[in-house]
């Protein structure tokens, strides 16, 4: 694929007067390369365990809405992942709400976002990023416009539904955040949002003194963070215990749940990984442009190749192929490809580029058209 004439990579290194001097340059490491490690490794288990959690409810929430209420379909607009991607993308706007736009007004809050980071990241990265899925409902439309000619049009309203309920809920989850924080915070957040005047100057209100001095005082840090990863690595432990049980000991039509429920970590620390290697390395054109979320969009496109290529071989197989065989490709396709790929976070990224302002008063006309040519890229180039 060629590269976009609408982006380029912009020049790595620091300037000669802002490179660190020798010896303080391998102080720095020395100190920070095992405690960014020993960081990395807890906001893994973290996302490992949440995205687990994550992969369990996108397949309780698809057999609810299509085995007993009948209301999505394989063959619909309304595909199978849709209440998941809904739910999914709505639960990651009220995370992002809660810990970038009002937590420093709220001590609950800000407790949570400085005392619990892995608790947010697992929650983000691994729960909201695993129930929500952008393989499987790239897969169906795809199906649906490809194979089934005479239902171009219901496939083409899947990827218009699909787009617009993910932002939708997405910025509802935002606003929901807001509502929760002025229920919490009383009176002085509701005179500091009037003071303000609108959410989107609060939000960018970079300036304002962080009351992070009134917060109750917790015992220790590290006590906090070492607690919770104590709890979270039992229960991961325990849940990939659980999963390997219930693949042995299930019936073959069973086996399928189980195996994408102990895959799923695999396909959410892949995800996470690839975000942070690529989230940041191209940026749009124009003065002061935002990035293009690369590593989401080389996840999103990975995956959903994969979950093509492994249905295309499961249909044109010449014998049937053994149960067993069966059920290690539907662990793969819902538990690694479908973590591997998420919705929720596509939604976040679109929302905040489409919401990015240009300061470049040249280009300010493209206001809102980066969100518009990531979303377009996205779902043309699969």
């Amino acid at each position: 694929m060629e590269a976009s004439p609408d982006v380029h990579i912009p020049p790595h290194g620091l300037a000669a007067s802002e490179a660190p001097a020798h010896g303080e340059a391998d102080g720095a490491l020395r100190c920070s390369a095992p405690s960014a490690l020993i960081e990395a490794v807890i906001e893994g288990i973290h996302i490992s365990w949440w995205g687990m959690l994550g992969t369990l409810s996108r397949i309780y929430l698809d057999v609810l809405f299509f085995d007993y209420l009948n209301i999505t379909s394989p063959s619909g607009a309304l595909f199978l992942d849709w209440p998941a991607n809904v739910m999914g993308s709505w639960l990651v706007g009220l995370v992002i709400g809660l810990s970038t736009e009002i937590a420093d007004e709220v001590p609950l809050i800000a407790n949570f976002v400085e005392y619990g980071p892995q608790l947010q990241v697992g929650l983000q990265t691994g729960f909201c990023g695993c129930i929500t899925t952008y393989a499987s409902w790239n897969h169906q439309m795809v199906s649906i416009l490809v194979l089934s000619g005479s239902q171009f049009c219901v496939g083409l309203a899947g990827f218009v539904l699909g787009l617009h309920s993910i932002m939708a809920s997405y910025s509802i989850g935002v606003h929901n955040a807001r509502l929760v924080a002025l229920y919490v915070g009383g009176t002085r957040l509701a005179e500091k949002h009037r003071e303000i005047g609108s959410s989107r100057s609060w939000s960018q209100n970079a300036s304002r003194p962080s009351p992070h001095h009134d917060l109750p005082e917790i015992a220790s840090l590290s006590q906090s963070r070492r607690t919770w990863t104590i709890i979270v690595s039992f229960l991961l432990v325990l849940s990939l215990a659980a999963s390997i049980t219930g693949w042995a000991v299930e019936k073959e039509e069973g086996k399928g749940y189980w195996a994408a429920v102990t895959l799923s970590p695999i396909g959410a620390l892949a995800r996470w990984q690839l975000g942070k290697l690529y989230n940041k390395r191209i940026r749009f054109s124009g003065n002061n442009a935002p990035f293009f979320p690369l590593g989401t969009f080389i996840a999103n496109m990975i995956a959903s190749l994969f979950r093509s290529l492994i249905a295309a071989i499961i249909t044109d197989s010449p014998t049937e192929l053994n149960p067993a065989v069966l059920a290690a490709c539907s662990g793969i396709n819902t538990g690694l490809l479908g973590s591997l790929s998420t919705a929720s976070t596509f939604a976040a990224e679109i929302s905040k580029l489409v919401d990015f302002t240009p300061t470049d008063l040249r280009n300010l006309g493209k206001t809102g058209y980066y969100g518009y040519l990531y979303a377009s890229v996205s779902i043309v180039i699969r």
